[in-house]
């Protein structure tokens, strides 16, 4: 069965009280999520930990959830979603449409940015193993996107 927060992009905003920033990063990491630094129109979820509401980008997040982009979930909540003691649903409002061209287009977009995120993310922070942190460079991938997208190969 999928996690609630696989493949999903995450937000955390303010302080975290029952762990560091970096332990709530690992533990979405390791159910599926990927975690991101700011919000965006992709942005499934946003973790509102202590003193959150002091931050800009907590009224941004205001923002998007009034037009039904995203989520925004208290500490205790992402914990007890991690845990699996909640069932969260994400209803998200999207335009209908029935152009199958559109769907494939919009999907590959969606799939394209959430692959470079989660790479960003792997290559600022590690691949995690059961016995070391291993840093990777993955500059070479990203030159290579970004040769084919001004060459014209990729769109998007």
């Amino acid at each position: 069965m999928k996690h609630p927060f696989q493949d999903e992009l995450v937000v955390f905003i303010g302080t975290p009280l029952r762990c560091n920033r970096q332990a709530a990063r690992e533990e979405l990491v390791n159910a599926g999520g990927i975690p991101d630094d700011g919000i965006t129109a992709y942005t499934n979820y946003v973790v509102a930990f202590h003193r959150a509401d002091e931050a800009k980008a907590y009224k941004k997040a205001l923002d998007y959830e009034s037009y039904g982009s995203l989520s925004i979930l208290t500490e205790d909540q992402f914990f007890a979603i991690l845990e699996e003691k909640a069932k969260h649903r994400n209803v998200v409002v999207k335009p209908d449409t029935n152009a199958d061209v559109q769907a494939r287009e919009s999907k590959r977009i969606t799939q394209d940015i959430l692959t470079r995120k989660h790479m960003n993310f792997l290559a600022r922070s590690g691949i995690y193993s059961n016995e070391a942190r291993v840093k990777v460079d993955l500059s070479p991938l990203n030159r290579d996107y970004r040769a084919d997208k001004a060459r014209g190969v990729l769109r998007g």
